[in-house]
C-alpha cells in the first residue's frame, strides 16, 4: 500500500508496522513487540503534513531500528532466557562437549565464550574444576543466571522495566521466580529430615523457623539495629542515615517510561553496584586515614528501573559526625556531582524512642 492509496497517514503507518512486525519480530513476546512498536512510531510518526518522501524515509529508518533491536535482543538471549527446557538442552550440550575434551584450558575458554565465569582456580584444584565444567547441573545453574541477566538488561534498555511497566523486573522474570518458589515449596513439603533422636520434621517447617522466613529475617534485622543502637547509646555515639544514589547515566528510563538521553548502554544494575562498592571502599580508606571509626548497616534497594541505591545507617562519635558527612559527600559527588538532582548526599537524622524498637527517621538534615 502506498501513502496515496491509504485513507490516512495513520492507516498507512499501521500497515507498514504490521509488515515489519510479521517479518522481523514474529518470534518475540507481545511485551517486546509492544515496546518496539512504541519506538517504531516515535520514529516513523514524525512526518510533516503532506511530505510523502519523508513518510517513506522515516518508515525505512524505523524499520532499520526495529531490525537492529531484533538483532540485539536475539544476541541477549531474550527468546531462550525464560525457557527452562532450552536452558537444560544447552547445558547438556556444553557439558557433553567438555566431557569429550581433556584440556582444562579449553573448557575454561568455552565457559568464557558463553559468558560464564569458570571455576575459581585459586579455590578449586584442577580435577575439581574439570568435574564442574563437565557437570550438566553446574552449567544449567550458571546459564540460567547469565541468560536471564542478559535478557533483563536488554529488556530494561528497551523500556520493559520502569515504574509504569515491569516494576524492578520484567513480568516474565516475576512469573519465573514465582514458579521457582512454588516448586521449592512443594519439594520442601515432601521431604523430611530425621534427627538423632528419631524425630522427623518437614523441611518446610524447618525453613519456616529459620531466617529463610522473610518475617523472621526482618525481625532479626530490627533486633540487630536495636542492639547496635543500645551499644551506640552506651558509647555516646550518634546515628546518621545516608542514601547514596546513582548518576543519571546508570538509569535507562525515567519513571514515566521515557528513555533517558544520558543513559550509557551497558550500565546495568551490577555495573552501578560495582561503582558504588568502589566509592565506598575509598570512603572507608579515607575514614581510616583520619582515624574515624564507624559501624552500622548497609542495605541495597532497587529503584523502579532496577538500578540500586544504598541506605546506610552509621554510628559515629559526635565530633566526627560532620566530617563523616563531608567525606561521603565528597567521594560520592566526585563523579557527576553537578547533575540536577545530585547537589548533595541524602542525609537524615535518627531519633531514638526507648522501648519502641529501632530508631526512626525524623527531619531531613541539610
Amino acid at each position: 500500500m502506498t501513502v496515496q492509496e491509504a485513507t490516512s497517514l495513520d492507516t498507512w503507518l499501521q500497515s507498514r508496522w504490521s509488515g515489519t512486525k510479521s517479518a522481523v519480530l514474529a518470534d518475540f513476546t507481545r511485551d517486546v513487540q509492544n515496546a518496539i512498536e512504541t519506538e517504531w512510531f516515535d520514529i516513523a510518526g514524525r512526518v510533516p503534513e503532506g511530505d510523502i518522501p519523508a513518510a517513506y524515509r522515516l518508515a525505512a529508518r524505523a524499520n532499520q531500528h526495529a531490525a537492529r533491536r531484533a538483532d540485539e535482543l536475539a544476541g541477549s538471549l531474550v527468546n531462550t532466557a525464560f525457557d527452562e527446557r532450552a536452558i537444560a538442552l544447552k547445558a547438556r550440550r556444553l557439558a557433553r562437549h567438555c566431557l569429550r575434551s581433556e584440556s582444562l584450558a579449553y573448557m575454561r575458554r568455552l565457559a568464557e565464550a558463553e559468558g560464564i565465569e569458570p571455576p575459581d582456580a585459586t579455590k578449586h584444584s584442577e580435577p575439581s574444576q574439570t568435574r564442574r565444567l563437565q557437570c550438566e547441573k553446574w552449567w544449567r545453574r550458571r546459564l540460567r543466571v547469565h541468560m536471564v541477566r542478559c535478557a533483563e538488561n536488554k529488556l530494561r534498555e528497551l523500556g520493559l522495566i520502569h515504574k509504569n511497566a515491569g516494576l524492578y523486573c520484567t513480568d516474565a522474570t516475576l512469573r519465573r521466580r514465582q514458579d521457582q518458589k512454588l516448586r521449592q515449596r512443594n519439594f520442601l513439603q515432601e521431604v523430611a529430615a530425621l534427627n538423632s533422636l528419631g524425630e522427623s520434621f518437614s523441611l518446610l517447617d524447618l525453613v519456616e523457623t529459620s531466617v529463610s522466613n522473610k518475617a523472621l529475617r526482618r525481625a532479626e534485622l530490627m533486633t540487630r539495629i536495636a542492639g547496635f543502637e543500645a551499644l551506640a547509646a552506651a558509647a555516646g555515639h550518634k546515628a546518621e542515615f545516608l542514601t547514596m544514589t546513582a548518576p543519571s547515566r546508570f538509569h535507562a528510563r525515567y519513571s514515566d517510561g521515557r528513555s533517558n538521553p544520558t543513559y550509557q548502554t551497558g550500565n546495568d544494575p551490577r555495573a552501578f553496584q560495582r561503582f558504588l562498592c568502589d566509592v565506598w571502599a575509598r570512603i572507608r580508606a579515607k575514614l581510616a586515614r583520619e582515624g574515624i571509626a564507624v559501624y552500622g548497616f548497609r542495605i541495597a534497594e532497587p529503584h523502579h528501573d532496577a538500578t540500586t541505591h544504598w541506605h546506610l545507617l552509621l554510628f559515629v562519635g559526635p565530633k566526627d559526625m560532620q566530617r563523616l558527612r563531608d567525606i561521603c559527600r565528597d567521594y560520592l559527588l566526585a563523579d557527576s556531582g553537578d547533575e540536577p538532582g545530585r547537589p548533595s548526599i541524602g542525609s537524615k537524622r535518627f531519633r531514638s524512642i526507648p522501648g519502641r524498637g529501632a530508631p526512626r527517621v525524623t527531619s531531613p538534615r541539610t
